[in-house]
């Protein structure tokens, strides 16, 4: 068969040429002389094709059968036999005869299948896959050779240790002129492996792996490993696995005396009649073998393992194993829960004195719906807050780095991962998380989303390893009744391009994905069928972790209707850390400054246990409107909403799918089986002290649920599992000293999330019923207020996702959805209700509701273009940077003085025209002199100081403190001298502001002292009180007044009748119109009372001079109200009443100007981009 690139498209292979033409070949290099036996003539027409670009590379002969390949090499005495596992009569041959028979010939074996290619993995040959690339070929050639002058020149040293050797050179972890060194030190009395050690020439781990590979005795753990039993039931207390199982047994590692077993470095493990198993740290140690066996008697069956480990094992078995937890959990802090506690406290405390002029009971239901909106205004403010930072770093383009920076040798700074040529012993706290893990940031991209760099190696998705140090990765998959999707995904889950994986596919079907799974079997995909749902997908997770590869050290979880691309173990590989070089060229190991290494390979912190990738639903997007509005919620929480998390260091969620987690971790924490598994093992992971990373850079396109009943399901199941375990665990997370306050305070914004759906219901009830039914109006709390609250939650959840698709470059598409998203939110508020309030009284969760899925694909993917717009995800590259002459940066620094002075003189003209405008609190300066000076001089500041795009931060800088103080001047401070938006007026008895004719004056602002004046009642006494001027434009709508007007009668035996009128004044025929009148009584003996009216009020648009009137008559005859008085009231009980809303000037309108602004520059860039990329 011709050679074929299995996993994507069929093409034949041909060589792949550099730009310089050649195939990587190297002058001054004598010729290879090559032997192929391959009995296809289309691939055997592919290789030579391949063979003979290479100039250095010669074919000397051709064979179709394995008898000829013998014979035509013993004849020919060629460089390298290319062999191909397929070739008749190769069957019965392998690697070791070969080598035997043609000694000083290099060998490369094309295995026919995944079981022959492990059959030859410890032989001294060569191995290359069907599907690799011509520069793959030409590196296997290359290494065979190599591989073979190298057994040649080595050919003295014990056989035992050549191929380990070979393997430690191949790998690049010694150097050829390094070992020539170590022989020539080499003394007979002590064993090549402590020569090799001792030089610094490996690590005891290094050496032990390659022996492994060499076949010459297998690699060992002998540390407790958790017990694999069933997963956690919902109702237990648990967090981790129950026990830790010895694989030491201490009676037979008690054979050998502790102390001959430290010197030799051996340990018994396992004993059974005269036969045993011995674990040694040098397992080509003939003399301590010898000795172990004549001391216990015993013939001794030798296995490799580190050092450290024996050392241990034999500490353990002496002194006793004590009780060791699978995890050392430290006890709670009353301290951390007693802060929560105050905070806590202080918020309700804050609230009760904001609201206690409400404190009554006829204004309970307003104040209800008040309490309701604030609350949900803390999650749109989060909304807000983090939209903005994700949208402004991807308009200026570079990472806000909030971590800790160094300058290197080059006069650069950065984070994340250290390169590999830039690794020195003083890099032990560059981009290091204070949490103790590295969040991955970088630079920006090319036009495709490329680096860059002008080194290969540190291109993100082009980092590779050799399948001999490829850390194995085990990918599980549980499916249920998924006939529709298990092809697809398995299909994807068998093409990745990585050599050290295997699948498990845990089945618990009752349809034909069963029958359908049958043909996937193999030996790199395991299926296990279970006879029950017991334990649900959690269950079904825990059987595929009994069940995985011992050598597991990653495990990569997927869903069914998720589709991964071929190159996702590397990514996730790379943000672990795992993908720097081993050694640099003087052979020392490269660290990342943590002090961590697997084989000499940097790690990304001890406390990293998982990385979360974007679940990307695509696939259907456009199936339907329900397939819309998920697709565009998704792109707001897993563009903005998750990355704004990683950006602040926050608690991350894993989200089911699309994530890989360290197998050590997941092997001592095992599987829950709540029906939320996944939000469960991020609260365990937390309280254990691991951490979580969220990259938006791994995308697995999956599908949207597509009906409404599917969702309303899928929905109702999440609000019931996450709900439980909000309430399981939720004192835990509080009290443990393992999460920082941020991650604290992220889980207390996690924790009621489905509860949301209850308070929106009671709120929107409780403020329809208090607002239009029985007219409750609070007197602190206006209607503009209360419809700005309504207006900006509502909007904080669509304005993210807006911005989720608009980042994602696929607004055109998308945009619909939002207004999809808008409806299925309020059609599942009901259903997510009930779901959450079950959670929160029942005793044990609920069951699994299968979501299930179409199948069907509805979008062409193009290339995700987010890595264009958010690069600081990713890891750390460098490029140099082109300085500025003196003249560019004179004139850029006079634009930021402009900036900086324009800033400063609108915010101080701001804040006159409000000190003549008769502002009487302090308050009233907050404003300009705050968000209008302060905030955008430091948004100046800090971004010309943090930020690549100085101009852009100067600029929108400028534009925020612009937009603020024209907005307070056209709210707060009246046009020619005019009255103001608020809607409640507060009575005085001053005649000096406003010069009203007979009236007193009437402020929209709250009195800083006592009034000095009562006014006395009579029959028919009437006191006007006046506004300042409207302007043209201005109005007031229909709707209710409410007074709090401070009254008292002394009469011992009168009654006195009041009332209150509000009206309008027109100026230009010195006339009023009554907008509403109300009435009350004055009972005898009535002491000071706020006394509360309400009755409806006309709407009224004002044209300049305009004013509004109250009056207050008292209506008795006679002396009933002699006794009778009424106060303007003091500073802190004010007499005031509450009209409608009152309708500013259309400059208000500037206001939505500011939070469009980053949008606005976005969609600009973007379609510049668009424009310069389709230019001829």
């Amino acid at each position: 068969m011709a050679w074929t690139h299995v996993p994507r498209r069929p093409v034949r292979l041909l060589p792949r040429r550099r730009r310089d033409g050649s195939v990587g070949t190297q002058r001054g290099r004598r010729v290879i002389r090559v032997l192929v036996a391959e009995g296809h003539p289309a691939s055997r027409e592919d290789l030579r094709a391949v063979l003979a670009l290479d100039r250095e590379v010669q074919v000397v002969g051709e064979t179709l059968d394995g008898r000829s390949t013998l014979e035509l090499a013993r004849k020919l005495h060629p460089d390298l036999l290319f062999v191909d596992g397929s070739v008749p009569g190769m069957g019965g041959l392998d690697a070791g005869a070969l080598s035997s028979e043609l000694p000083e010939t290099g060998i490369v074996f094309l295995p026919p299948d995944p079981a022959s290619h492990e059959a030859w993995l410890g032989a001294p040959a060569g191995r290359v896959a069907k599907d690799a690339t011509s520069d793959e070929l030409l590196h296997a050639i290359r290494t065979a050779v190599s591989a073979t002058a190298t057994r040649q020149r080595f050919g003295w040293i014990p056989e035992a240790w050549r191929r380990p050797i070979e393997i430690l050179l191949e790998s690049g972890t010694i150097a050829e002129d390094q070992v020539d060194a170590a022989l020539a030190e080499y003394c007979r009395e002590e064993s090549l492996a402590d020569t090799f050690i001792s030089g610094g020439l490996t690590t005891q781990r290094e050496l032990t792996e390659s022996l492994e590979r060499a076949r010459v005795a297998p690699l060992l753990s002998l540390s407790p490993y958790p017990e694999l039993g069933a997963a956690i039931a919902p109702t237990e207390a648990r967090l981790s696995s129950a026990h830790l199982v010895d694989p030491v047994d201490p009676i037979a590692a008690r054979r050998l005396p502790i102390e001959l077993g430290r010197s030799l470095g051996v340990v018994i493990i396992a004993t059974s009649g005269e036969e045993g198993v011995v674990a040694m740290a040098d397992p080509l140690d003939e003399g301590a073998l010898a000795e172990a066996e004549r001391r216990t008697q015993l013939r001794l069956f030798r296995v490799a393992a580190p050092v450290e480990h024996v050392q241990d094992a034999l500490l353990r078995a002496w002194t006793g194993p004590g009780t060791r937890p699978v995890l050392a959990i430290p006890d709670p802090s009353l301290r951390s829960a007693a802060v929560f506690g105050a905070i806590s406290a202080g918020l309700f405390a804050a609230l009760a004195f904001a609201l206690r002029a409400a404190l009554a009971p006829q204004y309970l239901l307003s104040v209800l719906a008040l309490c309701c909106g604030l609350f949900f205004f803390l999650y749109a403010l989060k909304y807000y807050v983090t939209s903005a930072a994700v949208i402004l770093l991807s308009l200026f383009g570079n990472p806000l780095s909030t971590l800790a920076r160094r300058v290197t040798e080059h006069g650069e700074t950065g984070g994340g991962n250290v390169a590999p040529d830039e690794s020195n012993g003083a890099d032990t706290a560059r981009g290091a998380h204070k949490e103790g893990y590295r969040t991955l940031r970088g630079e920006p991209l090319d036009a495709i989303g490329s680096v860059v760099v002008s080194d290969p190696w540190l291109r993100m998705g082009e980092l590779r390893l050799p399948a001999e140090q490829q850390p194995f990765v085990s990918v599980h998959v549980a499916l249920y009744n998924e006939a529709r999707v298990v092809d697809r995904l398995l299909a994807a889950c068998t093409s990745f391009d990585y050599k050290s994986y295997e699948v498990i596919v845990v089945d618990d079907s009752t349809d034909e994905t069963t029958a359908l799974l049958e043909r996937w079997k193999s030996s790199q995909v395991r299926v296990i069928h279970r006879s029950s749902r017991k334990g649900f997908k959690g269950g079904a997770l825990q059987e595929a972790l009994r069940r995985m590869n011992p050598r597991t050290e990653y495990v990569l979880i997927f869903d069914a209707d998720f589709v991964p691309p071929a190159d996702a173990i590397w990514h996730f590989l790379d943000y672990f850390g795992r993908l720097g070089r081993p050694r640099d060229g003087n052979g020392q190991g490269v660290s990342n400054g943590d002090g961590h290494t697997v084989g000499g390979v940097p790690q990304n912190g001890d406390r990293l246990a998982a990385v979360q990738g974007y679940q990307w639903h695509m696939l259907n997007a456009s199936e339907n409107w329900i397939t819309k509005g998920v697709r565009a919620e998704f792109a707001g929480s897993y563009v903005l909403e998750r990355t704004g998390q990683e950006l602040f260091g926050a608690m991350k969620m894993i989200s089911g799918s699309v994530y890989m987690i360290r197998a050590d971790v997941l092997r001592k924490l095992g599987w829950s089986t709540s029906i939320t598994e996944d939000w469960e093992l991020t609260i365990r992971l937390y309280l254990a002290g691991y951490k979580v990373l969220y990259t938006p850079y791994i995308q697995a396109p999956a599908e949207c649920v597509s009906t409404v009943q599917r969702l309303i399901k899928q929905r109702m199941r999440w609000a019931e599992g996450h709900t439980y375990n909000v309430k399981k665990y939720f004192f835990q997370v509080i009290s443990s000293p393992n999460l920082s306050f941020k991650e604290k305070l992220e889980f207390c914004f996690y924790a009621p999330y489905y509860l949301q759906s209850v308070l929106f219901s009671f709120g929107t009830l409780t403020w329809l019923l208090g607002t239009f039914v029985f007219h409750q109006k609070l007197p602190m709390w206006g209607e503009v207020f209360g419809w700005s609250l309504i207006v900006s939650n509502a909007l904080a959840l669509p304005l993210m996702n807006l911005a989720g698709v608009l980042l994602e470059g696929s607004l055109r598409r998308d945009a619909a959805g939002i207004l999809s998203f808008v409806g299925l939110s309020w059609l599942l508020v009901p259903f997510q209700a009930y779901a959450s309030l079950k959670a929160l009284f029942e005793r044990d969760e609920g069951g699994w509701v299968r979501t299930p899925k179409s199948g069907r694909v509805t979008e062409a993917l193009d290339p995700f273009r987010l890595a264009r717009l958010l690069p600081w995800e990713l890891p750390t590259r460098r490029r140099p940077h082109a300085r500025r002459s003196l003249g560019v940066r004179i004139a850029v620094m006079s634009v930021l003085v402009l900036l900086a002075a324009g800033i400063i003189t609108v915010g101080a003209l701001s804040v006159q025209a409000a000190s003549a405008s008769g502002a009487r609190e302090p308050t009233d300066y907050a404003v300009p002199a705050v968000l209008g000076t302060a905030v955008p001089l430091a948004l100046l500041v800090f971004g010309w100081l943090r930020l690549r795009r100085r101009l852009t931060a100067a600029l929108l800088a400028f534009a925020l403190g612009l937009s603020v103080n024209v907005v307070f001047l056209a709210n707060a401070v009246p046009a020619d001298a005019s009255a103001g938006t608020s809607s409640t007026f507060y009575l005085s008895d001053a005649k000096t502001t406003f010069a009203c004719a007979g009236a007193y004056d009437m402020y929209q602002t709250a009195p800083t002292a006592a009034g000095s004046f009562s006014f006395p009642g009579g029959a028919g006494v009437k006191d006007t009180f006046c506004s300042d001027t409207f302007t043209t434009g201005m109005a007031l709508g229909a709707g209710t007044t409410s007074t709090s007007v401070y009254m008292w009668n002394n009469s011992t035996s009168k009654t006195c009748n009041v009332s209150f009128a509000l009206l309008w004044y027109h100026a230009a025929t010195a006339t009023t119109t009554s907008l509403g009148t109300g009435s009350t009584s004055l009972a005898p003996n009535t002491p000071v009372t706020p006394i509360a009216v309400t009755f409806a009020s006309l709407a009224a648009t004002f044209v300049t001079n305009d004013r509004l009137q109250f009056s207050v008559t008292f209506t008795s005859p006679g002396n009933n109200c002699n006794n009778s008085f009424f106060s303007a009231g003091t500073s802190t009980f004010p007499s005031r009443f509450v009209t409608a809303t009152i309708v500013p000037e259309g400059v208000a309108g500037l206001l939505l100007l500011a939070p469009m602004l980053p949008l606005g520059i976005r969609v600009w860039k973007s379609r510049r981009r668009s424009s310069v990329a389709t230019a001829p």
